[in-house]
Formats: structure tokens, sequence, C-alpha cells
């Protein structure tokens, strides 16, 4: 399982030239390329963050911007092409927060791709740790547990997918930013100066080598 923070949209686009919403349209283009180059390396998890909680204090043209993209890659060829290639697609994060045809969008994609077994593509969407493990607890009450914070891991977004293995971040920030914060407790990071719209798959592949040069002792 490999998850990556798909950072430095903007400051992609400013180096071009262009307004910094911009990039994220410059970012979306990654997008099937990596998917398809995890696929081909036998990652069974990707996980993809495309938008954080925080995200959302971002000036309103950002925001219009970004849900355009939402749109044009869930509706997308792009996306289409890799259903029809086997790739299941699951979305985690509070997608309440997105317009209406944003979430049916994601919920039809992710029905349409349900039987897929080529590998398992995650996408986060309004997501970040704290906020998933808030909700996890929330649910755990209402569940009923006498000690809810004993099946917060039950009620997590992530129910069922493995935690990540490596945790790939670009653009340069050396921090974690709260991706995954209960389930990345083992996981290797590798971070990159590479913004998202310049990560390659020799990047890629730089991150899975630094990998599996690493030894994992899981505490031991």
């Amino acid at each position: 399982h490999v998850g990556i923070i798909m950072d430095g949209n903007r400051r992609a686009a400013q180096e071009l030239g262009l307004p910094k919403y911009e990039g994220h349209k410059l970012g979306q283009k990654r997008i099937e390329p990596m998917v398809v180059f995890a696929a081909d390396q036998g990652i069974q998890y990707l996980t993809l963050w495309a938008y954080s909680t925080k995200n959302q204090k971002r000036p309103k043209i950002e925001q219009m911007a970004l849900n355009q993209v939402f749109r044009q890659t869930l509706q997308g060829e792009e996306m289409d092409r890799l259903v029809d290639q086997g790739i299941k697609v699951r979305f985690i994060g509070d997608l309440s927060f997105f317009p209406k045809d944003i979430q049916r969008g994601a919920e039809k994609l992710a029905s349409d791709s349900e039987q897929n077994k080529e590998m398992n593509l995650v996408v986060a969407l309004n997501y970040s740790g704290r906020d998933e493990i808030k909700r996890a607890g929330k649910k755990a009450r209402l569940a009923g547990h006498a000690e809810p914070e004993e099946h917060i891991e039950e009620y997590l977004d992530t129910v069922g997918i493995p935690d990540p293995d490596l945790i790939i971040r670009t653009g340069g920030d050396v921090r974690t930013s709260g991706f995954m914060s209960w389930q990345a407790e083992d996981a290797e990071w590798h971070f990159t100066d590479v913004k998202w719209p310049n990560f390659t798959e020799d990047d890629f592949q730089k991150a899975l080598t630094d990998f599996s040069d690493r030894k994992r002792n899981f505490g031991a």
C-alpha cells in the first residue's frame, strides 16, 4: 500500500506564470499515468490525497477551480480507462462537504468499479487524519460501545484497507500534515522536492527503490 500526498500544484503553476489555481489542472494530468505505473509495479493499494479539510480555507476562486477539476476527473475518460483496466476506486473523507453532483459522481465511480480486482485506488477527498478519527469516535459512541475509544479502528474510513507501507510526499515540504494519522504509525516516508505536476514514473521508482532498501523492524 502506497500513499501519495500530491503537493506542489500551485507552486508549479506559479513557475509557469499561471494563476495558482491552474496548478490543480496540471496535477490532474499526472493521476492516470501514476495509477497505471503503480498497477504495473504490482502495488495493490494506492491512496492519493487530493483534498485536505484544511483546503476549505482557500480562496473561493480556487475552491471553484478544484470542484471543476474533481468533476472532470470523476466524469472523464481517464477514469473510464482505469476502470476498464480493472482498477477499483474507493473514496475516503467527508464528501458531504462537496456539491451533490460531485458526491454522486464519486458514488457512481465507486459503484461501477466495485467488482474490479487489478488494483485498489483510494482517493482522499476532504480528508484529514484528525477529522477521520473524530468521525470514527462519534460513530463508535452512536453504536453504543461502552468504551468507544477501543473501537475507533472499526469505524475509520479505511476499514478493509491495509495500513500504508510507504507514503510519498511531493513538493518539497517535510511534514506529514495529518495524512492517515492512525494508519501510518509504521509507514516509511519518502519526501521529494519534485512538485506533483512534474512527478514522473522515474521519481516514483526512486521512492520504491528507497523503500526497498530500508529494513522495517516494526519496533521489534
